[in-house]
């Protein structure tokens, strides 16, 4: 390669043009203008990336940023790992900020809650301790032990509620659970739908819901119980 430099103690640059390891053991196997400042820092490939913390490693793309202690970026573009063992798998514009916390891709989402994930879409937010976004876009799951799995402008608040898809929906109690779209959900421990269709029989605690009368116009049912 050329103009490359490795200053850190033990630091080795395989290949590439203009990359700099400065971190004791660390390494760039090749690329361009690629910064390995970290102890044991490490950088596969791409270009203007930077891997600046203990551990922390990036396997290429472009202009990403290892930041956090042992963080990880697999590749794409404009990438942000902040926090203690965060991952980010690819995509564009991700930024895994809280610890241990992963994006697997997709573009602009952010994953600032401990322990959070996000699988992939478009500007969704998993900000809550364990929380998760599958995908979609702009869905946040903000409360503990949140769920989103998709669809878009989804906010699970309520702790241990979860949204498995649809459109403007938002739990806002404790244990609750929302299939469909325009819900919210206030009342903890209940299922929300917009409509609900069974092929056999729906069973309660207090025994076999039968006789069910629906009104189209009002999207209401009566239920008795056997």
């Amino acid at each position: 390669g050329t103009y490359n430099q490795a200053t850190g103690l033990y630091a080795t640059v395989a290949g590439g043009i203009s990359n700099t390891a400065s971190g004791n053991d660390s390494s760039i196997g090749g690329g361009a203008n690629n910064t390995a400042s970290g102890g044991y820092s490490h950088i596969g490939g791409g270009s203007y990336n930077a891997a600046s913390n203990t551990y922390s490693t990036i396997v290429g793309g472009y202009s990403s940023f290892s930041l956090g202690a042992y963080s990880h970026i697999g590749g794409g573009a404009n990438n942000t790992a902040t926090g203690l063992y965060t991952t980010i798998g690819g995509g564009i514009g991700n930024i895994a900020s809280g610890d241990n916390s992963a994006i697997v891709g997709g573009d602009l989402n952010l994953s600032p809650g401990i322990l959070s994930f996000v699988g992939g879409g478009s500007v969704n937010t998993s900000n809550g301790l364990y929380s998760f976004v599958g995908g979609g876009l702009n869905n946040t799951a903000s409360g503990l032990l949140t769920y989103v799995g998709a669809g878009s402008s989804n906010n699970a608040i309520g702790v241990q509620s979860s949204i498995v898809g649809g459109v403007n929906n938002t739990t806002a109690a404790f244990n609750t659970f929302i299939l469909g779209s325009d819900i919210t959900a206030y009342t903890s421990n209940f299922t929300y739908v917009n409509n609900i269709t069974s092929q056999g029989d729906v069973r309660g605690v207090t025994g076999l819901f039968t006789n069910v009368n629906t009104s189209n116009n009002t999207q209401t049912s009566t239920l008795s119980v056997l």
